[in-house]
């Protein structure tokens, strides 16, 4: 990613040590989300990217980003859908088994923790973002890459994927997404 010189962009994150890695970043601030007195009104475009799930409290993370979004500005947010297969077997599964599972898919990075806190399942970050003036400009639901890997490296994996998929969309007269739909998007623009 590139941006142009007139942009500054500032990082935040627990680790000074991923922060360093981070070549983008004009200013980087070792601290956390969820309680780190961000400025408030300060940004143009706040980008919250896969963070949320791995939160304790994702709800007063998102508190503190509103906060330090600027008139008119964005937040864009991608995350976990909670309600999704991905979503519900990681939240009643232990980390060993995600190792475990990384470690039989070959895949080459290695998972985070997870909470999957049930503030943010989609709809509920959607009406808190509402009612803390922010307007969906953008929302979907999609599957990811992660997923997409999965069901396709094993063809019992993908096919029992898609025959559980079927029967609850089938059940549900179509009105649960469907299950690979394991990643949430969305852009809020302050209001």
């Amino acid at each position: 990613m590139e941006f142009k010189p007139a942009v500054d962009v500032v990082g935040i994150g627990i680790s000074m040590n991923q922060l360093e890695r981070n070549t983008f970043l004009q200013e980087k601030i070792l601290g956390d989300i969820q309680d780190y007195p961000l400025p408030r009104q300060a940004f143009d475009v706040v980008a919250c990217w896969w963070v949320l799930e791995h939160l304790a409290r994702p709800k007063d993370a998102l508190i503190n980003l509103f906060g330090s979004v600027k008139q008119e500005g964005l937040l864009v947010l991608a995350f976990a859908n909670l309600l999704s297969s991905k979503g519900i077997v990681t939240k009643f599964t232990p980390f060993w088994f995600h190792m475990l599972f990384y470690r039989v898919m070959k895949f080459k990075s290695r998972p985070f923790p997870r909470y999957l806190r049930l503030a943010i399942p989609p709809g509920r970050v959607v009406r808190l973002a509402q009612s803390n003036g922010f307007p969906v400009v953008l929302f979907r639901l999609v599957e990811g890459t992660m997923t997409k890997r999965a069901l396709t490296r094993s063809w019992l994996i993908g096919g029992t994927f898609s025959g559980v998929d079927f029967a609850l969309q089938a059940i549900s007269f179509g009105r649960l997404s469907s299950l690979s739909l394991d990643s949430c998007v969305m852009v809020l623009r302050r209001g």
